[in-house]
This record gives structure tokens, C-alpha cells and sequence, in this order.
């Protein structure tokens, strides 16, 4: 199966930022992300852990396929891609996560991979108004105002919170 070229996913990022209507993101040479302002998502690209979402692990996909976030959230307000998760916010508030889950980047308590769109909260009464996906982390900001980090702390990057150990939920 040929994939779209990095170049081509990018370039119709950006008339679709440019024209309106369409919030992209792309993963670091694996998954592309979107949304569109109606709130459907869609992901194309590589597949091997899961990260388009479509309940696989298939080769990839090279046209943009529909998330079905939950059968009772119908739309995404925003989307992330890292390089072998995704992340979504749902028109409910909360973040929906998939894909690779080594380092609890995907924030459901446990490190189990996701091939399937998986609600998390931040806290009680907090929902998403930003995220983004990298290589084994997470990051929210909440509707309190405060910023979120879960998955792979190391000895480089400790998120300025002190820690040193991954994050299996979003910390504060």
C-alpha cells in the first residue's frame, strides 16, 4: 500500500487550516490527524500500534478514515497526534486516547495499548481545552486552568513538576 508523502499530508493540512474549517496535526513520520469544524475527525499513516484509531494494527492507511470516538460523543473538538498515539477531545469534555501505551501516554492507569478511542478525565469537574501527543507523553490543559502531563517522565524532561517516573493518569 503506498501512504501519502509527508510533503502532501502537509500540504493539504494547510489549505485546509488555510481555506478554514479543518485543525490539523501530524505525528513525527507516523500518524496524521484532523478535524474538521463540523467536529468529525479522521487519521491516515501508519498503523502499527493502533494510533489511527480503526481498531487495528493494519500497515496504514493512505486516505483519511472517520474516529468514531464513542457512540455517545459525536464530535472532536480538537486533535493530537504523537508518533504511535493520538488524542482527541470529545464534544463530552473528556480527552479520548489510542494507540502505543508503553509509558501510560495514553493516561488510563495501566500501560495495555488501545486500538479503539479510550475516554480519560483529568479531574473531577475538568475538561480538555488543549492537548498535545509526543513521543511518550501527554499534555492537557484543563478548564481550572492548570496543565496535565502523563505518560514517560525521564531524567530530561520531568514536565517542570519533579518528576522523574512515568504517569500512568494526568498529574497536575
Amino acid at each position: 500500500m503506498r501512504l501519502l508523502s509527508r510533503q502532501l499530508v502537509f500540504t493539504i493540512c494547510i489549505l485546509g487550516l488555510l481555506l478554514g474549517g479543518l485543525s490539523a496535526t501530524l505525528g513525527r513520520g507516523t500518524p496524521a490527524i484532523a478535524a474538521t469544524s463540523s467536529g468529525a475527525a479522521y487519521a491516515w499513516g501508519l498503523n502499527s500500534n493502533g494510533q489511527l484509531g480503526n481498531g487495528t494494527t493494519s500497515n496504514g492507511v493512505s486516505t483519511p478514515e472517520a474516529i468514531t470516538l464513542a457512540p455517545a460523543v459525536p464530535a472532536a473538538t480538537a486533535v493530537a497526534a504523537g508518533p504511535d498515539h493520538s488524542l482527541a477531545i470529545g464534544s463530552d469534555g473528556n480527552i479520548h486516547a489510542w494507540g502505543y501505551n508503553s509509558n501510560g501516554q495514553l493516561g488510563t492507569g495501566t500501560t495495555t495499548d488501545s486500538h479503539t478511542p479510550v475516554a480519560i478525565t483529568l479531574a473531577s469537574g475538568v475538561t480538555a481545552t488543549a492537548i498535545a501527543a509526543g513521543g511518550f507523553y501527554s499534555l492537557a490543559i484543563g478548564s481550572d486552568g492548570k496543565e496535565y502531563a502523563w505518560g514517560g517522565a525521564t531524567s530530561s524532561a520531568s514536565w517542570g513538576m519533579g518528576r522523574r517516573t512515568p504517569a500512568r493518569i494526568p498529574l497536575r
